[in-house]
């Protein structure tokens, strides 16, 4: 899962094979990270061209969760941390249905049970280029803190 600051989580299905691939592609781009924002940008075209060669599918929930709680808990006057715990909870129950994840230390889902890892990475790709199909839950985590 991908840099939360962005507002948008990545989610990915992928066999072995492209997990076994990930590492590989990264060394062979010379990248630590999947991370389009976080990598230069002449790196990509290496990257999606060696991605390109595997199968998976990828989902971009847009969220904004430290967005909308900044937003809720200044102009209300909430605890900041109540609301994001809120918000992570109402995330999770969208998101997590389909078991652990891996994900990094900044997302606070229910199901992040495992470090970042190649998945995680791919799923860092697939937010940081629009790969995948985009869901707007902005509307249910302002719903969550009761803000719509």
């Amino acid at each position: 899962m991908p840099d939360w600051r962005s507002g948008r989580i990545g989610v990915v299905e992928a066999g072995r094979e492209v997990v076994e691939a990930v590492p590989e592609i990264m060394k062979a781009c010379g990248v630590p990270t999947l991370d389009a924002d976080r990598i230069p940008r002449y790196k990509l075209s290496c990257i999606s061209s060696l991605l390109s060669r595997y199968e998976f599918r990828g989902v971009i929930y847009v969220v904004d969760v430290y967005g909308i709680a900044n937003r809720v808990a200044l102009s209300k006057g909430v605890d900041r941390q109540l609301l994001l715990n809120r918000a992570w909870a109402a995330l999770s129950a969208y998101i997590c249905t389909g078991g652990e994840a891996e994900c990094d230390e900044e997302v606070k889902l229910s199901c992040c049970k495992a470090p970042c890892g190649a998945l995680c990475e791919l799923a860092k790709f697939v937010a940081s280029t629009s790969r995948g199909v985009s869901v707007d839950l902005r509307k249910a985590v302002e719903e969550a803190l009761n803000v719509s």
